[in-house]
């Protein structure tokens, strides 16, 4: 819980499971309580090495001699375990993997070497499931972006589609244009000369630009 953050932003930036991180923090510092952890503020176990220039620290108790980095802070620590995983060829097939699947992760480490341990990737599978740290996991994935909305196309010229039996959409034809005014007058006034009634009972032969022409 106190460290929960880091490792959730370790996630986000170096795609390091949170749950292994915290895991791997658990069982290397006994939960925080081994005098590493607590003097040296040494969280994971991270030994001296030729690359290594910090201040060093020798756990009496320690039989082996080992020779332990020291930081100022916890958050260096944690800081120092993102780049050692992240900077040595050794590690770099875990990151082909999902940083959700935290067994994958826990048997990689074992594989590439981490630790000594035989059982190191079981270990930390039974600290994950214990304190169900994979809820930490959810927090580090980024959030998914909405897919973007999908306008409808406008419909154009007043015409609504149809659909069809078939389920299809179709435009239907444009309406042909109406006729204009001089078109119908001309229509009117050819009727009218057709049906007009003339005084002398009969119709002309023909009518030539207003004037109506009889034949003898």
């Amino acid at each position: 819980d106190n460290y929960s953050k880091l490792a959730v932003q370790s996630m986000k930036t170096y795609k390091i499971p949170a749950s292994i991180k915290l895991a791997q923090a658990i069982y290397s510092s006994n939960a925080g309580q081994s005098k590493v952890a607590r003097e040296a503020r040494n969280h994971f176990g991270l030994l001296c090495n030729t690359e290594y220039q910090g201040e060093q620290y020798y756990e009496t108790s320690d039989r082996s001699g080992n020779c332990y980095r020291t930081y100022a802070t916890v958050e260096e620590s944690f800081q120092d375990h993102n780049l050692f995983l992240t900077t040595r060829p050794r590690y770099e097939s875990l990151f082909q993997l999902s940083p959700m699947d935290y067994k994958a992760w826990a048997n990689g480490l074992q594989a590439c070497g981490y630790s000594v341990n035989p059982e190191y990737a079981q270990r930390l599978i039974a600290i994950i499931e214990k304190y169900t740290l994979t809820r930490f996991d959810k927090q580090g994935m980024p959030a998914q972006t909405a897919e973007p909305e999908v306008a409808e196309p406008q419909q154009t010229s007043g015409t609504k589609p149809v659909t069809t039996t078939s389920g299809n959409t179709q435009t239907p034809k444009e309406q042909p244009k109406k006729k204009t005014e001089v078109q119908e007058t001309a229509q009117q006034n050819e009727a009218a000369q057709q049906k007009r009634t003339y005084e002398n009972g009969t119709e002309p032969d023909t009518v030539i630009n207003g004037i109506e022409v009889y034949i003898q």
